[in-house]
């Protein structure tokens, strides 16, 4: 992003002493840019989002979830804890934009239920969200609908600051996919949902959900399904189903009215 490379990362299964940390290197001379520490005063808040990166806008600021740690940004400290970053590259550092923090993260970083178990996506412009949307989930099983250019930072007694929180029965070690108008997400304990989008939000259900029941999979190995959008184009060609969303466990995926999408074949790598 704007001739930079960003890696993120925090520790190799929970492991201590660690930190979250976000580095930004010249993508020509792969000279280091630009560090920031998301626990500087204490530890943890990693950044592990199931394997997912960070997330990027048109104007190069970066978005990245942390996990379980201490949250002091709201007592002008300076740890993040279960929070969404907005970072922004300036004069060979890394600044906190803007965050958003759930209300209860106190009870998400004692029960391990980290927001950051999920990967941020970015929407594309939508009318009734003058600065866009992006999406991000948790292990608590909470899909969080902000906007990207008021964030809301941290409030107490409820996620009011969220445009929308959506739950699932199961958490989210995923990034939501988006695709011809539609928002779709796979938790664990849940099927294979889409979402439309109007108006910058979410319906409060989803339009459909797939075959597969994701609780099934869970009583043989960790949840790591991830949905991904593989085709350019919003339309199916003559004679064409496309294989949209790819999942590890090539399930089906929900059919749209007016849109065939069959199992792909393709399985993703998953660690």
């Amino acid at each position: 992003m704007n001739g930079q490379v960003y890696l993120t990362w925090g520790s190799s299964c929970d492991v201590g002493p660690y930190h979250g940390w976000v580095m930004a290197y010249d993508a020509r001379t792969l000279a280091q840019t630009a560090v920031f520490n998301t626990s500087p005063d204490a530890e943890e808040s990693g950044i592990w989002q199931s394997d997912n990166g960070p997330a990027a806008d048109d104007q190069g600021n970066i978005y990245a979830a942390t996990g379980n740690g201490v949250f002091s940004a709201a007592a002008n400290g300076r740890d993040y804890g279960d929070s969404l970053l907005k970072l922004g590259l300036a004069n060979h550092s890394l600044n906190v934009l803007d965050y958003f923090t759930p209300f209860n993260e106190k009870s998400l970083n004692r029960e391990d239920d980290d927001l950051g178990s999920g990967g941020p996506m970015l929407l594309p412009p939508q009318r009734g969200a003058s600065s866009g949307l992006v999406l991000v989930g948790g292990k608590d099983g909470n899909l969080y609908v902000l906007d990207r250019g008021r964030m809301g930072k941290y409030q107490e007694a409820s996620n009011s600051h969220a445009v929308q929180v959506i739950h699932f029965h199961g958490g989210i070690y995923a990034a939501p996919a988006f695709w011809n108008g539609h928002v779709y997400i796979l938790a664990s304990h849940d099927y294979l949902s889409a979402f439309a989008l109007d108006r910058g939000k979410l319906s409060r259900n989803a339009d459909a959900k797939g075959a597969f029941d994701n609780r099934e999979r869970l009583r043989r190995s960790p949840p790591t399904e991830q949905p991904m959008e593989s085709s350019g184009s919003s339309k199916p060609r003559p004679g064409m189903a496309p294989t949209n969303l790819l999942c590890s466990t090539l399930t089906m995926p929900p059919t749209l009215p007016g849109n065939s999408i069959t199992p792909s074949k393709t399985a993703l790598a998953t660690a």
